[in-house]
């Protein structure tokens, strides 16, 4: 399963004019934002057993002046950020970690905080010291791992991890990671071995059982992968897992089964930014565009900066023909990928469908046009002598100029000669778009 090393998403579908557009890669690997903080501690996480999960930091001011230590301050700045007082929350860690807190889940939380406010140097450092400090819990390897890929530092995270297991050779969390990683590298095959290596070690460990069954997709063998995924849930209904199975399930056309998993998953990790995005593609391919809403709104809640939960939100809200919000919404993935062309796509087709009431005007054509210059400007590959932008843009275009040069023509004509003494008058033709009046009135 390869991608941006972020998600273990279904699609990130952009169902504009009936084409399918994306950003970023394919299903990609990730868990759910953690709310509750680590526990620190000077071992790394004992096999099969799973570390408290860290709290959400969301963005917000820069650099803070250090105050003295206090013990109290990660639980403190957890309570801040689940209050929504986002910016005390990422200042209180930020004077921890300043006053020389060691704590590993200051230093997580402190990582998610400088990612959202796009400092990816400082994310990347703070979750290398959460890492150290964890001595490799399997929470924090997420982190760095997912932030690595995501810098396109792929080669130097395999050369981390493996640096890590000759520190710790006997820390499986480890070991799991640098299976990930080699999963998201395209090399399944080797990865399958090292996790049915770590299973020999603890043939229990949900990690790496996930992880092998991961494998198996990338490797194409779903019925090696479902068969790992349900031996998980007979010992815990994993959220992961259950939207992993989802995922297969809405592949083979089982929609219905699907969505149950998807419900059970965002049930039992409400925080599963993944799993209701995935539930929220499949109500809009039900028709049912508010529920989609709710989920992918869900989902950037989680994650402000989720590209592809904005792209689908804008295509929800386009399909109600509510176009400010959808535009609203293409922009913000916009802004949390620039590199993101089909943003531009998706924006153009809304900007042709939202046409004025009453009669049209050539305004959004223009602005449909300069959208979808935008996305061929940026889109990668070669041109397409069959591009279909170019069949919307000659459409633009045609009704652009047709509706400017009837209003140069409308512009240009005389005046209506005033009707005779003692005629009857002419009543005037209501101009467009106004309202006629009711009958009876």
């Amino acid at each position: 399963m390869r991608g941006d090393g972020a998600r273990n998403a279904l699609w990130r579908v952009s169902l504009v004019a009936g084409l399918v557009a994306s950003c970023g890669g394919s299903q990609v690997v990730r868990e759910a934002e953690p709310v509750e903080p680590v526990a620190s501690g000077s071992r790394p996480a004992a096999a099969g057993e799973t570390p408290p999960a860290p709290a959400t930091a969301t963005p917000a001011a820069a650099e803070v002046a250090p105050v003295e230590s206090d013990p109290a301050a990660v639980p403190e700045a957890v309570s801040l950020l689940k209050e929504g007082r986002l910016v005390e929350g990422r200042d209180r860690l930020a004077r921890a970690v300043a006053a020389g807190n060691d704590d590993a889940a200051a230093y997580y939380n402190l990582a998610l905080a400088e990612e959202r406010l796009g400092r990816r140097d400082a994310a990347l450092e703070a979750a290398r010291k959460a890492v150290e400090r964890s001595q490799g819990a399997e929470k924090t390897l997420r982190l760095y791992s997912d932030l690595m890929v995501r810098a396109g530092r792929a080669g130097a995270l395999r050369a981390d991890l493996d640096a890590l297991a000759e520190r710790w050779p006997d820390a499986v969390a480890v070991g799991n990671a640098r299976a990930r990683a080699l999963i998201e590298d395209g090399r399944p095959a080797e990865a399958l071995r090292l996790a049915s290596d770590l299973l020999k070690k603890d043939e229990t460990n949900l990690e790496v059982m996930k992880t092998t069954a991961l494998a198996y997709l990338a490797l194409q063998h779903p019925g090696a992968a479902r068969l790992v995924l349900n031996q998980v849930l007979e010992t815990t209904r994993d959220p992961e897992v259950l939207d992993l199975l989802g995922q297969m399930a809405a592949r083979d056309g089982e929609s219905r089964k699907a969505i149950a998993f998807f419900q059970e998953a965002v049930r039992g990790d409400p925080n599963l930014a993944d799993a209701h995005l995935n539930l929220g593609v499949l109500y809009h391919e039900a028709g049912d565009y508010e529920a989609a809403i709710a989920e992918f709104q869900a989902a950037v809640a989680v994650d402000p900066a989720y590209t592809p939960a904005y792209m689908n939100l804008g295509n929800s809200y386009r399909k109600l023909g509510r176009f400010d919000q959808a535009e609203e919404a293409y922009r913000k993935a916009l802004k949390s990928d620039p590199d993101c062309a089909d943003c531009w796509f998706n924006l153009g087709v809304a900007a042709l469908e939202n046409r004025p009431a009453g009669q049209d005007e050539p305004g959004h054509y223009r602005k449909a046009m300069e959208f979808f210059a935008k996305y061929k400007a940026m889109r990668r590959g070669p041109p397409r002598r069959d591009d279909p932008v170019d069949k919307y843009v000659d459409e633009a275009r045609r009704m652009a100029e047709y509706l400017e040069k009837e209003a140069e023509i409308r512009k240009a004509a005389p005046p209506p000669a005033p009707p005779e003494a003692g005629g009857e008058a002419v009543p005037a033709e209501p101009e467009a778009g106004s309202a006629l009046p009711e009958q009876g009135e």
